[in-house]
């Protein structure tokens, strides 16, 4: 009876392991997917890399990537990434300031793609130090 039920179990964990290497979908697995600034100026631009590797026999192909607002652009490779093959995805934020003295920023991209569960979330966090109204003024001027 022993035999049996080891048998089964066996057959039963080797289906398993088949089935997850014939869905056909690629893996990517990312070095960080949520990464934090720290500190940063308002007004400046910032340039946020997630780097990833392709961790599947079928090439990993990113259709798309969605941002959480306007403020934030992407890119991203548009050719197939091949298995053990490296590639980032780049979030270029433009941060603006609010009228507080300091502000925290917390932004996402979406990157959808041949992988299971079909996307994967990215983010982006800081806190936003905002120029005094005093000196906004100034430059103001000064233009």
């Amino acid at each position: 009876m022993k035999k049996i039920s080891l048998l089964s179990f066996l057959f039963a964990l080797s289906f398993g392991v088949i089935k997850a290497e014939d869905t056909g979908l690629a893996k990517m697995s990312f070095e960080k997917t949520t990464i934090d600034l720290g500190q940063i100026k308002a007004g400046n631009r910032q340039t946020v890399d997630f780097c990833f590797t392709s961790e599947s026999k079928t090439p990993l192909v990113i259709s798309k990537v969605t941002t959480s607002c306007g403020c934030v652009a992407s890119e991203y490779p548009k050719e197939p990434i091949k298995k053990g093959d490296k590639g980032c995805i780049t979030l270029v934020l433009d941060v603006k300031g609010t009228g507080a003295e300091k502000s925290y920023l917390y932004k996402t991209g979406t990157v959808f793609a041949n992988v299971e569960g079909e996307k994967q979330v990215l983010s982006v966090r800081a806190e936003v130090i905002n120029k005094p109204e005093a000196e906004q003024a100034e430059e103001t001027v000064a233009e």
